[in-house]
């Protein structure tokens, strides 16, 4: 998708800190959008989000060690 000529043609191909994602087709002549940071990481997240639905740190390290999630945090 990010070589198709029409991300190009429509200006859709965005790069933040070093990675390269294609933005919303959509545009807001008075309120344009900014980009100051991309789409998160695989597993960016899972930590907080598991934490919030209450799994204990050795919960989310024991999921990790199975592979069962993708956590690039560190449990908090």
């Amino acid at each position: 998708a990010l070589a198709d000529p029409q991300i190009e043609a429509r200006g859709l191909l965005a790069e933040v800190d070093g990675r390269r994602f294609i933005r919303a087709p959509m545009g807001l002549s008075r309120t344009p959008v900014a980009l100051n940071r991309g789409v998160p990481t695989l597993g960016q997240h899972t930590t907080d989000v598991l934490t919030d639905a209450g799994f204990t740190p050795a919960e989310i390290d024991e999921l990790a060690a199975a592979g069962a999630i993708a956590a690039t945090e560190e449990p908090a």
